[in-house]
């Protein structure tokens, strides 16, 4: 038992590493295209290298008023710069085609060739861009990706079929934009890595059935919810109450406490009548007693 819970506690850890690395190979290996698709993208851009001296005209006439190295407007420059070479300067000539698509270059007022020499002219330089991209594709830099908190409760749920609060067993992962699953922010730090190990121990023991700590765990009902009204997943006629879902990790004995309080800052609760207590596991009542009642004047405390 002692090997097999050694052995989950290692698996366990090296889940947050697992991802990473099998999404950094498929990163690694270039995409195989099909004969087909690559004849088809080399075509467009045979194309767009025929019509580069009217595209480079085109530029001159109508870009280079505005974006030459003295005016510099909205900070571009294509003084120097050939379409016809636009995949050497991609991000540049594809902020160039995205206004033309948009209809926003050359501005209102200033001449402008007709829609459809324009639509020409982007194409032209998207097909350069994408022909470069299919016969060198550059992905980026890809770190390593581990998973992160969620991610990592998701994991040992459909591996284990164990469900655990990793909120008590890992600290919060840094965010960037608002997301917590960004490769670049979910670092490994000396402290991090041993609480990933302290928790793999912690679950491979639980899912093996070897954890024999004392566990206190409370469930309370928030003190803004009402306790007059049904709760849905409850029997049919009762009010008030909680409903949770607790995974029990070995066969065992398990002792329950129920405390109500019948007074909040003097003001009733409506024990002052006698009502009764039920508790259910799966469905069936195991625990049915009166509480309340004009005689009963202290908390309510049930085991």
């Amino acid at each position: 038992m002692g090997r097999v819970c050694v052995g989950l506690c290692c698996a366990i850890w090296m889940l947050a590493a697992l991802s990473g690395s099998l999404r950094a190979d498929r990163a690694a290996e270039p995409d195989q295209q099909p004969a087909a698709a690559a004849s088809t993208a080399v075509a467009p851009t045979a194309a767009a290298v025929q019509a580069a001296p009217a595209d480079q005209a085109l530029v001159q006439k109508y870009c280079i008023t505005c974006h030459n190295a003295r005016a510099k407007t909205a900070g571009l420059s294509l003084d120097g710069m050939n379409p016809a070479d636009a995949a050497a300067h991609a991000e540049v000539w594809e902020k160039v085609a995205m206004k033309l698509r948009g209809g926003m270059m050359p501005p209102q007022g200033m001449p402008r060739p007709d829609e459809a020499t324009l639509l020409a002219f982007a194409s032209s330089l998207e097909n350069l861009i994408d022909a470069r991209a299919l016969k060198s594709p550059d992905p980026g830099h890809k770190p390593v990706h581990r998973l992160n908190r969620t991610e990592y409760g998701n994991a040992i749920r459909d591996l284990l079929d164990l469900d655990i609060d990793v909120t008590s067993l890992l600290p919060a992962d840094d965010e960037s934009h608002g997301f917590d699953n960004i490769a670049g922010v979910l670092r490994v730090s000396p402290s991090l890595l041993e609480q990933y190990l302290a928790a793999a121990r912690t679950i491979s023991s639980l899912a093996v059935g070897t954890d024999k700590d004392l566990v206190r765990i409370a469930y309370r009902v928030p003190p803004d919810d009402s306790q007059e009204d049904h709760v849905e997943g409850l029997p049919l006629g009762t009010r008030g109450g909680l409903i949770f879902t607790h995974n029990f990790p070995q066969d065992a004995e398990y002792e329950f406490s129920i405390k109500m309080l019948r007074n909040i800052v003097g003001y009733m609760t409506g024990l002052e009548f006698a009502h009764q207590v039920e508790v259910s596991i799966d469905g069936e009542r195991v625990f049915l007693s009166q509480v309340g009642g004009e005689d009963d004047n202290a908390d309510i405390v049930y085991q």
